[in-house]
């Protein structure tokens, strides 16, 4: 019996293999995509200084009085709206493509992978409708599983992020963009639980942490203690 279980398991598997490692290739894609597209982003709003939050990132100048970002290019020959460059007949550069161009192809390419991924998680909200007696039920199934906290999470963070983009929010974009990017790394190792190479790791790291819960819950107390008490200390 153990044997004729064992070949139905490798003949079922041999059949959901290629529509796992079809979705796990089309995640990763998009999971790319957003890493880029936000990077890029970023990365334009420290040279134009965009969102000067921290002491670190923004110094000021004693000598002329004017805010100075550290590590950026102030040279004026360099234009930082300018994503490519060429050399014309006359010797002077010109622009071929402006940054805001790239950006708003990025960020096109972006609403249309996570707007597919969006379609995928309500399809499985139908499903689990389907498969139940009720509405109630098959929320409550849905909700149920973990993982789907984090795939409506990415989803969601991803739009507001866009959202930000389109507002000239570059503070709200890294903050957003940083989330966004930590929920969708997670929904990746979802995606590859199915493998026998990456599942049992995983499932141990999940076992682990239901561990040392208790654990968890001291150190919140003592964090939550010693944060408070800094800042009745130090109001300033």
């Amino acid at each position: 019996e153990s044997k004729l279980l064992q070949l139905a398991v490798q003949f079922k598997w041999q059949r959901v293999e290629s529509l796992a490692r079809y979705a796990l290739i089309l995640f990763i894609v998009h999971f790319v995509l957003m890493c880029a597209t936000l990077i890029y982003d970023t990365q334009d709003h420290l040279e134009r200084n965009a969102c000067p939050v921290t002491s670190g990132d923004l110094w000021e100048s004693s000598v002329s009085g004017q805010a100075v970002t550290d590590g950026m290019d102030s040279s004026p020959h360099r234009p930082t709206s300018c994503a490519f460059l060429y050399t014309g007949a006359d010797g002077a550069a010109h622009c071929l493509v402006h940054r805001s161009a790239v950006l708003d192809a990025m960020y096109s390419a972006l609403f249309v992978s996570n707007s597919y991924m969006l379609l995928q998680e309500l399809r499985e909200v139908w499903e689990a409708l389907e498969e139940s007696t009720s509405v109630y039920q098959g929320v409550k199934v849905f909700c149920s599983d973990v993982w789907n906290f984090f795939d409506v999470g990415s989803i969601a963070m991803v739009y507001w992020t866009m959202a930000a983009h389109y507002t000239d929010n570059a503070c709200l974009v890294q903050q957003l963009g940083a989330m966004a990017i930590i929920l969708n790394s997670i929904s990746v190792l979802q995606l590859m639980r199915p493998f026998t190479e990456t599942g049992a790791l995983i499932q141990t790291i999940i076992e682990i942490i239901k561990d040392i819960r208790g654990f968890w819950y001291i150190c919140t107390v003592i964090l939550i203690g010693f944060t408070c008490a800094f800042t009745v200390c130090e109001p300033q």
